[in-house]
């Protein structure tokens, strides 16, 4: 004797499903036989919400589909609700007992990744944010945001929301939320409304609600999506080479003279706190004795070309260096001055005096 007709599986099940193209109802047994697999509408007792243009087949005796176009697959962001009806028969004329209701939600929006795009001030980072879906800029206003603690030693978490504006480089047209109308698009450039405190740890969070404008479904992502490291107030600090052991030295104004010395043959740099473009060195720093070696009619600074680091995220502390051109003469004494204070970062900042 058979066992009655029911139905075991309907599959896609669950939260964040793919918005894929069928809807598939698994039987515990054979129900038609091989040969005419297509169905009318009028056939299947089943009604889904919000309603899909389903081309009913049997994938086999036991497997039922509901096959959706591409351009009327599942929509992300939905929850959909799927009620079978008893109707459907077997060859024995045995149906379900009583009706099936099975939900699903198909992927709600979130944060795909974030890529760096430049830093206006040394606070101020812009980030270009990717989601996997068209999200509308209110949402990303209140939903994502930079924290930080207020010290060192307190935990206390500080928030500072975000200006949110089209990608310049993104050509796709916006998508309007059904209801609002309200723009919403698959990129969107951030930055911090005011700027982010300096020489700090910052986090860009995501918390739940990002507004998708393809279906109802909010956000439930909640993580760190980034991080940055902001730029310190701006100095020099020092000079720094390799002595003939091969262990760093750096020299700065509160350093001892005598602790070692640098191997001519070894790399040396400057070093300060924030990026120098190279031409700032050239203006405004002073070798003695020169690293031109005396020579009127050689620049040793003429073949460096400035490479900027604003376009570069910065996730550590640490210093910024620029190496010499040309090696140090052995046994000599160097200095390092600067006539004024004017040598500035890439932010603009000048020293605060000038470097001797």
């Amino acid at each position: 004797q058979q066992k009655g007709l029911q139905l075991t599986r309907v599959t896609p099940g669950g939260e964040d499903v793919p918005a894929g193209n069928q809807v598939v109802f698994q039987f515990n047994r054979p129900v038609v036989p091989v040969g005419r697999m297509e169905r009318d509408a009028s056939e299947i007792p089943v009604d889904i919400t919000p309603a899909l243009k389903c081309h009913w087949r049997w994938m086999n005796t036991s497997a039922l589909a509901c096959q959706l176009d591409d351009e009327s697959r599942l929509t992300k962001a939905t929850k959909y609700m799927v009620t079978m009806r008893p109707g459907i028969q077997a060859e024995d004329g045995t149906t379900i007992s009583e009706a099936h209701s099975h939900t699903f939600i198909t992927q709600r929006p979130h944060v795909r990744y974030a890529s760096f795009r430049e830093w206006l001030t040394p606070g101020t980072p812009v980030v270009r944010l990717s989601f996997d879906q068209p999200v509308t800029k209110s949402s990303v206003e209140t939903r994502i945001a930079y924290t930080y603690p207020t010290s060192e030693t307190d935990e206390t978490l500080l928030v500072e929301y975000l200006k949110v504006e089209k990608d310049p480089y993104d050509e796709n047209d916006p998508h309007l939320t059904p209801v609002t109308k309200e723009e919403a698009r698959r990129y969107w450039l951030v930055t911090p409304q005011k700027e982010l405190p300096l020489d700090t740890r910052v986090e860009m969070k995501v918390i739940p609600g990002l507004v998708s404008a393809l279906g109802k479904e909010r956000g439930v992502e909640q993580r760190m999506i980034d991080y940055h490291m902001t730029y310190p107030e701006f100095e020099f600090v020092g000079f720094s080479c390799v002595d003939n052991d091969g262990l760093e030295i750096l020299f700065t104004d509160e350093s001892d003279q005598e602790i070692g010395k640098c191997n001519p043959l070894g790399w040396a740099n400057l070093e300060f706190s924030a990026p120098v473009l190279t031409s700032q060195i050239k203006q405004h720093l002073r070798f003695t004795p020169d690293l031109a070696g005396g020579r009127d009619d050689y620049d040793p600074w003429a073949s460096r070309e400035d490479d900027t680091y604003l376009d570069r995220d910065h996730y550590q502390q640490g210093n910024f260096r620029i190496s010499l051109p040309e090696n140090l003469k052995a046994d000599r004494k160097y200095t390092i001055k600067t006539a004024t204070a004017d040598l500035q970062d890439e932010f603009g900042r000048k020293l605060k005096a000038p470097i001797n």
